[in-house]
């Protein structure tokens, strides 16, 4: 797959570009702030810059210089309305490979960015680029507080080679932060090992983990490499480690220490290079206090803790999430992507999402294949979820026709009690008079028939 990012202070023209090179097929992250585009070109690889010249705050030259210093085979394609054979000549001795004057056919740049594309096909293919276009997505700052929080802890600790451990409920995405921390790294270039601790065999664990040598139990017939000296200096993302049995919490609890362990039937020490990312969607508190996981190993863990807060705390980042899947679903199953009716992400937010962001993903592909490839309806989706959202909304509707009448009720009893005196009505209530007198219009309220005969205007 083939990344750009797209660097424009004009919004209109950064969205409309993003779509058009989004539905060529290419992984588009689009940015009209110049710190927040540096930001994501740190942290992602990228085959490809557009990049606007004139750009507030710092020039296209600057940025361009900048990623120039970072990374000396990304392409750079630079676009400005007010173009000059000097600024061409300028973008091109600063390292820029090709020039672009606003406006342009949109064939013009497709044609340029293919070109580019190709003669970048014999260079090594950038490792996690996928990866870390997918978490920058699903876990980049937003406007949930909580996001932000995480976000923000991801940038502090990435470089640091601290121990980190990530907390969630399951299909939150905990293995999508792993891949971020790692991915925007130093380290990005290394491997990413990842291990799941709850499916693996008990007995195979510590070989599947620390190697073993050439005739250590029966079947080895060779040397093996476990996921610790397979990860290099790379990163190692211990998932599910809750459920890792006790004699192999021991073993690894030495490893944190001493940064070294032994191979299955070896003698030679073999050092940890790589950085530990640990993750659970259990309590290990509570693990610790009941005996179940070691105290000593938590605390070796838990140097850096992230808490990846549930989909249904962060439902303002549902749409774009949702727009987000939608289009990498519908290019993996070859169909169009759908218009969607604005009832549909109403659904989608109203919805408790226990899965999270696995159950948005499955729902979402499932919503994909039946709809009638027009528009995406909420009655494409799972009946769970629609069905949940019909039945919450009839709910809804009935407590607040039960308030209605009871209010109508109140206020036709206050009334004649108060002989129709609106002041003394609105007092007896509790209201102001103007609410009294809104809610005599809004129930059909406002006639002597219904005030009494003692109706009085004051």
């Amino acid at each position: 797959m083939f990344h750009i990012l797209l660097i424009d202070d004009e919004i209109v023209f950064l969205r409309i570009l993003k779509k058009e090179l989004e539905l060529k097929g290419y992984e588009v992250v689009a940015e009209s702030d110049s710190s927040r585009a540096m930001d994501h070109f740190c942290r992602l690889q990228f085959d490809m810059v557009i990049l606007d010249i004139n750009m507030p705050h710092k020039s296209g030259y600057d940025i361009l210089q900048e990623i120039r210093r970072r990374d000396q085979r990304c392409n750079i394609i630079l676009v400005t309305a007010y173009a000059s054979i000097e600024g061409a000549v300028q973008g091109m001795k600063l390292g820029a490979n090709d020039y672009l004057q606003k406006p342009f056919a949109l064939k013009i740049l497709m044609d340029k960015i293919a070109q580019l594309a190709k003669s970048s096909e014999h260079l090594p293919p950038r490792q996690g680029s996928a990866a870390a276009a997918d978490a920058i997505t699903r876990l980049s700052p937003s406007n949930n507080r909580l996001m932000t929080l995480v976000a923000h802890t991801i940038d502090r600790v990435k470089d640091t080679g601290a121990t980190v451990l990530i907390t969630g409920e399951n299909g939150s995405g905990k293995g999508v932060a792993a891949k971020m921390i790692h991915y925007s790294s130093n380290r990005a270039k290394e491997p990413f090992m990842l291990v799941d601790c709850a499916a693996m065999l008990e007995n195979l664990m510590e070989s599947e983990l620390f190697g073993y040598e050439k005739g250590a139990f029966t079947g080895a017939v060779s040397r093996q490499k476990g996921k610790f000296e397979q990860a290099g200096a790379g990163t190692i993302f211990l998932d599910e480690i809750g459920v890792l049995p006790h004699h192999l919490q021991t073993r690894l609890l030495t490893v944190l220490q001493e940064r070294y362990f032994f191979r299955v039937g070896g003698t030679e020490r073999i050092p940890v290079r790589a950085r530990i990312v640990a993750a659970t969607n259990e309590n290990l508190e509570e693990s610790v206090k009941n005996g179940i996981f070691r105290e000593d190993l938590y605390y070796r863990l838990n140097v850096v803790r992230i808490e990846i807060p549930p989909l249904r705390l962060r439902r303002e980042d549902i749409p774009p999430l949702s727009q987000d899947i939608l289009r990498r679903r519908a290019q993996a199953l070859g169909v169009p992507l759908p218009e969607v009716e604005p009832a549909f992400f109403d659904t989608l937010c109203g919805y408790h999402w226990p899965g999270n962001l696995r159950e948005l993903e499955n729902a979402l592909e499932s919503a994909l294949i039946l709809c009638d490839g027009r528009y995406l309806k909420p009655s494409d989706l799972p009946l769970r979820i629609y069905g949940n959202a019909s039945s919450r909304g009839e709910e809804a509707a009935l407590m607040q026709r039960a308030t209605e009448r009871s209010e109508i009720s109140a206020i036709t009893a206050a009334l004649e009690q108060c002989g129709g005196n609106r002041e003394s009505t609105a007092k007896l209530l509790g209201i102001s008079r103007r609410t009294l007198q809104y809610k005599l219009k809004k129930y059909g309220l406002l006639t002597p028939r219904v005030l009494g005969s003692s109706f009085r205007q004051s």
